[in-house]
């Protein structure tokens, strides 16, 4: 009978451990995975602009967002492309030269798909696109005799 006694202490202490460490464990999980989920969406808006500027060097790139979207794909927000130190009309920061307000890719969603180097992309959406395009004098001398469109390495 002594056995039993001990068994059954045995029982309610791992009981009281679990029931114990459940409580911070769930609180826990709410405050860590809604900061990871955070941090896989700024890793991704970081690789996007990254790409992004490895195809425009010559060109300043930002990314306002990026969010993996279970099912779908990666959903793009705020994609400007720039000249370096251009200065739009009325002299705002950022003359944008395209200037993407939405960009949807149907990609995997899973991670390690994600995580390789080459993600296989079967469909682009891009919704609200602006284009700006800048006339530019060739030079001092030929300003007044003609004046070419510069859109520089935009076309890829």
């Amino acid at each position: 009978m002594e056995g039993f006694f001990i068994v059954k202490g045995f029982v309610n202490f791992c009981w009281f451990i679990f029931r114990w460490g459940l409580v911070p464990g769930v609180v826990a999980a709410a405050i860590i995975l809604p900061y990871l989920y955070h941090q896989i969406n700024e890793e991704i808006r970081v690789r996007v602009e990254a790409r992004f500027a490895e195809h425009y060097p010559d060109l300043k790139v930002s990314v306002r967002s990026a969010e993996l979207v279970e099912g779908v794909g990666i959903e793009i927000r705020g994609i400007s492309i720039s000249e370096r130190g251009a200065i739009a009309e009325g002299g705002a920061a950022d003359g944008a030269l395209v200037y993407l307000e939405h960009v949807i890719l149907d990609c995997p969603t899973d991670l390690p798909k994600l995580i390789c180097p080459e993600l296989p992309i079967s469909k682009i959406t891009i919704h609200r696109p602006t284009f700006r395009l800048k006339r530019r004098a060739a030079n001092v001398a030929q300003a007044r005799a003609r004046a070419r469109w510069n859109v520089p390495g935009v076309n890829g």
